[in-house]
């Protein structure tokens, strides 16, 4: 009835205004537009009209708004009521419209009915809005929309016009509110023609409703009502637009709850219709506003519709939530489209870089989905794969596409998903071709596929991750810290895709598909970042999402640490554990600084993993400097240093190899330390208010003065001299043996040594020599040694075989009365093999030998008994304790005198016991109760095992050296016994080892030549030459203390020294010669378990034994014979099995002819040295950026190196040991890198024409320098000038080699810092010297091969101020006019192969500094000039040889 009573009203309203518009056409004077009763009608029309439809939606909203029983017993009379007076309205209007008052210009009449008629429906509105709040507590019945469809059409239709209606009426553009009533509008629209689409065909062919049909009709009808009577009563009353606008919000598509309730929708009807309702189209109409001309919506079509068929409950088990979190990431992609399309009302398109950004994404899903396909069913097996293989070559060239027009922020994160598409491209081609070929099986492309679906999962969280850091809405409530945990978690993730460093179980496939499931939740975080205002409810749900995917994270680590192996258990070096600790802090800041790639899943973690090691090392030093007996501290203690080294391990393979286990292995580590900290922290609290009491001889009795001068005195048994003297130089004139014995530490070496260097003994002999034999030699070694010390070595000696080698030493010794020196002698075959290179020429020859043994003197020398060493005195050994300790001082005080002696006597007479003792007693505080505790623990050392008191003394000497000390002390076991060790070797060693604590006042070379010297103030290192200014050039241990470090290194866990007697060595064959490079069969790898590792075999046995250390960190090689490295090896295999190198010294193996590339993988090298034919470096050695000190002992002329070495900004010392060139690139010399670091570099070639001093000044540190120089080579240039080096202030130590003509002009410009000069070739003539001897610091000065060329050098007063050695060697030179004067503080001066000379200056008889003079290979007028010196100077000790 109430819809025949409208409609009546509608036909007399629209009568009336076509009437009026009638009246409008046929007025030709116009005057209607201006007449007032005209407006009024027209107007009182329309709100009429309007008014009517309201109380229209108003009554049919009220059957939907209350069940039957409420309609029928409150609002059912209200509803009459406005039904009879809209049938009473109708009436008078249809009256009025009959009589076409209108049109006979009776408006007056007319406008009073239509204001009466209009006055009854404002009584209407407001009684209709006292109902409507009446109504508010009752539900929606909605049971009978698709029985009564078409009405709930109209009413959706008829409450969109009413929403517009409120809108123009009530429209404020500064409420902001029409944005929001035209989107309302337009959902209403879009939504109403989806149902309609809908329900037209369910109400024809009939079907059986569905939960989600029925939640989704349920919500919008409820909306729709609820609009309409809000509408309503917004007209009724003209209040609450807010009310209404509530309501849009409840049917918008960015509303997460209205979103999934359409989507299951979507679902439900797609499956009930049988895929006969075209649902997805319609669907997207309503998403995408009907904007379905562009990509956005093609691409979405396909996807769309896959997600609407995939049938979820049909998929096995494992993988429904593999499936479900697909769904979901594509649910929430398409609700990020709702953002996008939601402020449609201000523009006609969308912003075009925000659907590109959505298109790549879609791109990625579809190349997800395949990839699933693939999983279930490997369908790349069947002839589909083909069709599927274009399609996604389309996909490849859409998403090319696409990337080019992302915002420029986004350009380059869409260069690497075009990449990544590619690479799986590439990946499942492969994959097809191979099923094709049947080449690989099915389960082979699972894995295969699970990798590929993996990596784009992890790339996509990767992504959103880094927008949430970018994201300041998100950090207010999210910790940027547990974001940058998440992210190393993808890191860790990543490691096992990428690499495939794991094996696809079914264990395995089960953590992938969770970790899948886990990454997909965060990409779908992605999408909230579309919307146009975040809000708090969308911040609290991203943060509620990924607190939960931590959880989830933590439990995917503990799966993998399940399947992750241990640890491995290795030796703990425990010599320092302090130094330890800092080598690895320093490490981690070097890593931190460099900012290395190859840390990146942990250096999170680095950052606050410092503070933690700096409180454990405060730690480990308290205990350090306490003696405590507690043994929870001391189990403590260890368990830090252990954790430390384990952590330091695994840190370096991250670096190499950030494989998947060392990560967890890296977790697992840091949560040990913080327990470790935890338990620290509760035992400091327990005992912050003790005080610990040092009960032993700590370094804090040790006088900390500074490292005293070199002390080499012992005591002068000048009566066993004299013996020896007379046997060498008398009796018999046929060569004879003398033989010195005596038990270990006794001094036998030091008495030969005093012997051998004795002035008479030098003037005695024509040719003297040394060796060291041992108790292991090599033949050829004692060989050389002795032809060393009388000839000199060349490549042409070191060439021959060994019969060459002893007819050439023959041949030197022949007619010449010699003295050869056998030290440490324990079998008289060393003395066979060599006695027939010792010619008998009757001329007084003697061999010197010394042993322990008494049998191998009597052997050599059967009818002579051996000259037995005696121990020392009491008073001896007092005396010679005393001069060590008080050298300086003067006496002992009386206070000490007593337990002095007593010390003494306990050495039993060993000059070694007193001299090591002396090295504790004189860094222990001078008190009578410290020498007394040191008395008391000799004593019982001794009492414990008195046959050894030796080797206590040395041990209680080890005991009491500080910690870095003993590192550097045990390090000579990596040298060989007997043999003298190169001090720049040593100490760049240390350097590299991390030994050497870094020092703002000295640098590390300089503070590590202070450690050496105190370990020979401490009487445990022996020095064995000087260099010309006095430093010391090499060094050695005694035997015993030698035993000492192997010994206690091994206890140590400190170094591990393998030699030919060490198996699986003694078992090998004899030979030293090896197969050919290319022919090399290797056998199974000898692995060692040690941190250090010194290998002294046959360069052979090194390489067929392969050994392995994965834990070592130092390599030394010495080959235990001097046989010419002609040969190459491969040594390929150290870079596999030695991957944490800090040292590796290959210098005595020839690696071939080309720098083995493999080097480069060993990125922790701080210490390389290598020989070999090769003729260059490759540039790949600037990956070693940590490296210290690279030596090359090339064996061909030159070495060219690359211009990459000027990147290695660590490099201290760089050493070519023939010449080094220079590899340049076009205009590269001005853009290379300073070198800061370098202190010394040899050998450089600095042709003239370059640029010498732009190079030059790239290293402005450098301290010592050996370089080649050479004129030019273009004869158009008249200018052959030596480069200006005064630049270069550091500057200590030069030596230079020239090639060519003389220069010109002939001037140098030298540093003033300058210490010692060394000049080859150039030809000078002698009146420049001039240049030279005005350098203030000069010190030394090496004249070598006509470094100035003349017969005469007229020497100048005040030059050489301060020259304390000069060195003639191969000069023209006839006369040398010089006076003392001139060379005040000189104390040595060599004169060597001056043919030429006449004679040293007298005068030198006077000079009061002068030491030595040393002749060799001149005149005899030369010698006789000297002698002259001697006899009228008997302090200057002369050498004439």
């Amino acid at each position: 009835m109430a819809a025949s009573n409208f409609r009546r009203f509608d036909s007399a309203i629209d009568s009336l205004r076509q009437q009026l518009k009638h009246l409008c056409k046929s007025d030709s004077t116009g005057l209607l537009d201006n007449n007032s009763l005209h407006v009024s009608l027209s107007s009182d029309i329309t709100n009429i009209d309007i008014d009517t439809k309201f109380l229209e939606t108003f009554v049919n909203s009220i059957t939907k708004w209350t069940d039957a029983a409420t309609y029928a017993e409150n609002v059912g009379s209200h509803a009459t009521k406005i039904d009879a007076l809209i049938g009473e309205i109708a009436d008078e209007l249809a009256i009025v419209a009959a009589k076409k008052y209108i049109s006979k210009g009776s408006l007056p009449e007319v406008l009073q009915v239509v204001t009466n008629s209009q006055a009854k429906i404002e009584l209407l509105k407001a009684e209709s809005g006292q109902v409507f709040e009446f109504l508010i507590s009752y539900t929606i019945l909605v049971n009978s929309f698709f029985t009564d469809f078409s009405n709930w059409i109209k009413f959706m239709e008829s409450t969109r016009k009413n929403l517009m209606n409120i809108h123009e009426k009530f429209h404020d553009d500064s409420c902001g509110f029409s944005e929001q009533f035209t989107s309302f509008d337009t959902n209403l629209s879009l939504l109403k023609y989806l149902i309609n689409s809908v329900g037209q065909h369910f109400t024809q062919s009939g079907f059986q409703m569905n939960q989600e049909i029925d939640d989704f009709i349920a919500h919008v009808a409820s909306v729709v009502v609820r609009t309409a009577n809000k509408t309503c009563y917004c007209w009724f009353k003209k209040i609450d637009l807010d009310g209404i606008l509530v309501l849009q919000n409840e049917i918008d598509p960015t509303n997460p709850e209205f979103f999934e309730l359409c989507f299951k929708f979507v679902k439900a009807v797609n499956k009930s219709s049988l895929n006969e309702v075209d649902v997805v189209p319609l669907f997207l109409n309503y998403l995408l506003k009907l904007d379905t001309t562009n990509d956005l919506y093609r691409e979405l079509i396909s996807l769309v519709s896959f997600v609407v068929n995939k049938k979820l409950e049909e998929e096995t088990s494992r993988n429904i939530n593999v499936q479900s979190s697909c769904v979901g990431e594509i649910k929430d992609l398409l609700f990020g489209v709702g953002f996008i399309y939601q402020p449609l009302v201000t523009r006609d398109t969308p912003d075009p870089h925000l659907c590109n950004d959505l298109l790549t994404k879609i791109c990625l899903l579809k190349f997800e989905f395949f990839l699933e396909e693939q999983f279930d069913g490997s369908t790349l097996l069947l002839l589909s794969g083909k069709r599927q293989i274009k399609e996604l070559g389309k996909v490849v060239h859409k998403l090319r596409n696409f990337c080019q027009d992302l915002r420029q922020e986004k350009v380059e994160h869409g260069k690497q998903i075009v990449a990544l598409i590619e690479e799986v491209d590439e990946h499942v081609r492969h994959l097809y071709q191979s099923c094709q070929e049947k080449k690989t099986a099915k389960c082979r492309v699972r894995d295969s596929v699970l990798i590929l679906l993996t990596k784009i999962v992890l790339f996509k969280a990767k992504s959103v991750l880094m927008e949430l850091l970018r994201s300041s809405v998100t950090l207010m409530d999210l910790r940027e810290d547990q974001i940058e945990i998440f992210l190393e978690g993808l890191e860790l993730f990543a490691k096992i895709v990428t690499k495939q460093q794991i094996e696809i179980t079914e264990d395995v496939e089960s953590i992938f598909r969770h970790i899948q499931a886990a990454l997909r939740r965060i990409t779908c975080l992605s999408y909230f970042f579309l919307a146009k205002n975040i809000t708090e409810e969308m911040i609290e749900k991203m943060i509620l999402s990924f607190l939960d995917l931590v959880v989830k994270m933590d439990v995917i680590k503990a799966k993998l640490k399940d399947m992750c192996p241990k640890i491995p258990v290795f030796n703990v070096p425990m010599t320092n554990e302090l130094g330890f600790m800092d080598l690895l802090l320093q490490n981690l800041l070097e890593l931190l600084k460099y900012n290395h790639s190859s840390i990146a899943p942990i250096k999170h973690r680095v950052d606050g993993l410092q503070s933690q090691l700096e409180f454990l090392k405060c730690f480990l030093k308290d205990i350090s400097e306490s003696d405590t007996k507690d043994l929870e501290l001391g189990d403590l203690g260890k368990r830090v240093t252990n954790t430390a080294c384990k952590l330091a391990y695994v840190i370096d393979l991250i670096e190499i190899d950030s494989h998947w286990q060392n990560i967890l292995w890296f977790y697992d580590l840091l949560e040990e330390i913080r327990l470790i900290k935890l338990q620290v922290t509760r035992i400091n609290e327990k005992t912050c208010e003790c005080d610990v009491r040092v009960e032993h001889i700590s370094s804090r009795m040790i006088s900390h003065a500074g490292v005293s001068e070199i002390s080499e005195m012992v005591v002068r048994l000048r009566d066993e001299e004299e013996v020896i003297i007379d046997r060498l130089t008398r009796g018999s004139s046929q060569r004879d043996i003398v033989s010195i014995v005596g038990m270990p530490g006794i001094g036998k070496t030091t008495l030969a040594r005093s012997v051998y260097n004795d002035a008479t003994v030098a003037y005695h002999f024509h040719r003297r020599a040394w060796c060291s034999v041992s108790q292991v030699y090599e033949k050829r070694e004692l060989l050389l040694d002795i032809i060393r010390d009388i000839d000199g070595l060349s490549d042409e000696i070191h060439g021959m075989t060994d019969e060459d080698l002893e007819l050439k030493l023959s041949r030197l010794l022949r007619k010449n009365r010699y003295l050869i020196v056998m030290d440490d002698l324990w079998d008289i075959e060393a003395l066979n093999d060599l006695v027939r290179s010792f010619p008998d020429d009757r001329i007084g020859s003697r061999i010197l030998i010394t042993s322990r043994l008494h049998k191998v003197a009597l052997e050599a020398k059967p009818d002579r008994d051996p000259h037995f060493l005696r121990l020392l005195s009491k008073e001896e050994s007092w005396n010679l304790l005393e001069m060590k300790i008080f050298h300086k001082e003067g006496c002992c005080p009386e206070d000490l005198v007593e337990v002095g002696k007593e010390i003494a006597q306990l050495c039993k007479g060993l000059p070694l016991s007193v001299v090591a003792i002396s090295g504790i007693l004189e860094r222990t505080t001078k008190k009578h109760e410290c020498w007394s505790k040191i008395s008391q623990s000799l004593s019982s050392r001794i009492i414990r095992d008195p046959e050894t008191p030796c080797k206590d003394i040395l041990q209680l000497s080890y005991m009491h050296l500080p910690a870095h000390l003993r590192e550097c002390f045990l390090y000579f076991g990596a040298f060989l016994e007997d043999k003298d060790i190169p001090v720049s070797k040593l100490i760049r060693l240390w350097i590299a080892e991390g030994f050497v604590e870094k020092n703002e006042a000295k640098n590390l070379e300089d503070a590590a030549e202070d450690n050496l010297m105190e370990l020979v103030d401490r009487s445990l290192v022996m020095v064995s030459k000087r260099r010309s200014n006095g430093r010391v050039k090499t060094c050695r241990v005694h035997d015993l203390l030698h035993d000492l470090c192997l010994y206690q290194a091994k206890e140590d866990n400190f170094l591990l020294l393998i030699s030919r007697s060490d198996e699986p060595y003694a078992s090998f064959d004899g030979i030293d010669y090896g197969a050919d490079f290319y022919n090399y069969y290797p056998l199974n790898p000898v692995p060692y378990d040690v941190h250090r590792l010194c290998f002294c075999l046959k360069r052979k046995h090194f390489v067929d034994s392969r050994p392995s250390g994965p834990c070592t960190r130092s390599l030394i090689f010495l080959a235990c014979n001097d046989t010419y490295p002609k040969r190459r090896y491969n040594v390929s295999f150290i870079s596999q099995h030695f991957k944490l190198l800090r040292v590796l010294d290959l210098e005595c193996i020839n690696i071939g002819i080309s720098f083995p590339t493999e080097i480069e993988l060993l990125v922790h090298l701080r210490y390389l040295a290598m020989s070999g034919d090769m003729d260059s470096i490759p540039g790949s050695i600037h990956n070693l950026w940590r490296l210290e000190t690279f030596i090359v002992k090339g064996l061909s002329d030159k070495i060219v190196l690359p211009f990459t070495i000027w990147c290695m900004a660590s490099l201290r010392h760089l050493h070519i040991n023939n010449y080094a060139d220079f590899c340049w690139q076009d205009d590269t010399t001005e853009n290379c890198f300073q070198l800061d670091n370098l202190v010394t570099f040899s050998s450089p070639f600095l042709p003239h024409g370059m640029d010498v001093e732009m190079i030059l000044r790239k290293l402005v540190n450098l301290r010592k320098l050996r370089c080649i120089f050479q004129e030019s080579l273009d004869a158009s240039r008249n200018c052959n000038q030596f480069p200006r080096l005064d630049f270069l202030t550091q500057l200590e130590s030069l030596r230079i080699i020239y090639y060519g003509k003389v220069l010109n002009p002939a001037e140098f410009s030298l540093p003033m810092n300058l210490k010692k000069l060394t000049l080859t070739n150039f030809r000078l003539p002698w009146d420049k010297i001039y240049f030279i001897g005005r350098l203030p610091n000069l010190e030394v000065l090496k004249l070598l091969s006509r470094a100035f060329d003349g017969p005469r050098w007229n020497m100048g007063k005040g030059e050489f101020c301060n020259l304390k050695f000069l060195m003639l060697d191969t000069l023209n030179i006839a006369q040398w006019n010089a006076s003392c004067d001139y060379l005040p503080k000189l104390h040595q001066l060599v004169v060597q192969n001056c043919k030429d000379l006449e004679e040293v200056p007298c005068d030198f008889e006077e000079l009061a500094t002068l030491q030595m003079i040393e002749v060799k290979h001149c005149s005899k007028s030369v010698e006789d000039s000297v002698r002259k010196i001697k006899e009228a100077n008997d302090e200057i000790k002369v050498i004439i040889s």
